[in-house]
């Protein structure tokens, strides 16, 4: 392993290299060593990254260059985690190598995803409001805020009881 690459063992995110052409583990920094494992030296990337038995569908080695980053997001089905990825293309002791960091994204989408529902709830709060004040009490029609209610909620039926 040349020594420039030791100083990832040093980063929380997740690197790796891997060969272009024959898809063989080459390096990993410490954090994905762990998560992997120590028989990652004599595996693909795909293997040891997404058990698959042959590349993955969504395999960028084709359009990677070296002299910029591909960023991209991706859920990682083996380890139940949301990526954003950055890969390049690396020249790995005179052949070429895709050069991968994973940065784990997975809590701020939660949040975010956490954040979209409340809005939405917000949002049907307002408008069901807004429908509220032109109903003649409570005998008025509350069908429009029912069926909003219910669209929102992805329900079969609404029922209001007295």
């Amino acid at each position: 392993m040349p020594d420039p690459y030791k100083i990832f063992d040093a980063l929380a995110e997740l690197v790796y290299i891997s060969d272009i052409e024959s898809h063989d583990l080459l390096y990993m920094n410490e954090p994905m060593r762990k998560l992997v494992g120590p028989e990652w030296r004599s595996m693909k990337c795909y293997e040891a990254l997404h058990d698959k038995t042959e590349p993955c569908s969504f395999c960028n080695n084709d359009s990677l260059d070296a002299d910029a980053f591909a960023a991209w997001n991706h859920f990682n089905e083996k380890f139940k985690r949301f990526y954003l990825l950055k890969d390049k293309l690396v020249d790995w002791e005179g052949r070429s190598a895709r050069f991968e960091v994973a940065f784990d994204v997975s809590e701020q989408r939660e949040r975010s995803s956490v954040l979209e529902v409340q809005l939405g709830l917000e949002r049907l709060l307002v408008q069901c409001a807004m429908k509220l004040q032109s109903i003649d009490g409570f005998a008025g029609d509350m069908t429009l805020v029912l069926e909003m209610i219910g669209r929102y909620l992805e329900a079969d039926r609404v029922y209001i009881f007295q």
